[in-house]
């Protein structure tokens, strides 16, 4: 059986849950499910195996496990970000006229998880939920120049995947722009991962001092001059600010 399957039969087991079916037993399940009897124990297994699932303590039922709490609370989070950025990316999108987005990190990688495009015929929008590597990219690299230098050590560790002739590859190279950008509090990027593209983003932290994610405004290169960076740099980091205080933090 293909483990497209297999996930899909998973699927099915966990969905026949609800408010009122909290506790199932596995007869229940498969035929809810639509799944043979004689399989479904072997799903059921996997599901309690990885904490998805749970067994009744003496009893012939099943109920949602515990992880699935994890999960919950990432979207959970991600939706109160969201929702306390908007309207401060919204306002940043009109003044400057250009793609405001905001990023997240998850384990070595960068994940742009809402954005306001710009209204402007020429623009930059980066598509949502789409992973880079940390190291490439102004939205990405200050996040990671305000995590642990532990964690700079890790990704350095590893091939510096290159997207351009810009990207930095050399990790001694990365580390020195790290360094640069938690200095200056924000990051600027030129075509590192798309040719004609240029970047701004500061850092947004919780209330432990965390860097949790980054507000960043993409444009196209051809809409690039020295007066437009300067703007873009002084209101994102002010925007940053401003939801970083929004969420806890008061530096």
């Amino acid at each position: 059986m293909s483990d497209f399957k297999s996930l899909d039969r998973a699927f099915k087991i966990l969905f026949v849950f609800s408010k009122t079916d909290k506790h199932l037993t596995a007869e229940t399940i498969a035929e809810r499910a639509g799944l043979p009897r004689g399989s479904v124990y072997r799903y059921i297994n996997a599901l309690i195996e990885n904490k998805l699932l749970e067994k009744d303590e003496g009893k012939n039922t099943f109920r949602l496990g515990f992880r699935l709490l994890y999960f919950s609370e990432i979207i959970h989070y991600n939706t109160t970000l969201e929702k306390v950025a908007q309207p401060f990316m919204e306002r940043l999108a009109k003044t400057l006229e250009e793609t405001v987005q905001l990023t997240i990190k998850d384990d070595l990688v960068g994940i742009a998880i809402h954005s306001v495009e710009s209204s402007a015929p020429i623009k930059v929008a980066p598509p949502i939920g789409g992973t880079v590597p940390i190291h490439a990219g102004a939205n990405n690299k200050v996040i990671l120049a305000f995590a642990d230098p532990s964690e700079w050590d890790t990704v350095c560790s590893r091939e510096l995947q290159k997207f351009t002739d810009h990207t930095i590859t050399d990790p001694m190279d990365l580390k020195t722009d790290l360094k640069k950008i938690r200095e200056l509090g924000y990051a600027f990027s030129k075509e590192e991962l798309h040719m004609g593209a240029w970047g701004v983003a500061a850092p947004i932290f919780n209330a432990n001092g965390r860097a949790i994610a980054s507000l960043g405004v993409s444009a196209p290169l051809t809409k690039h001059s020295e007066l437009k960076q300067q703007a873009a740099k002084e209101l994102t980091q002010a925007y940053a600010k401003k939801i970083s205080e929004s969420l806890g933090f008061f530096a």
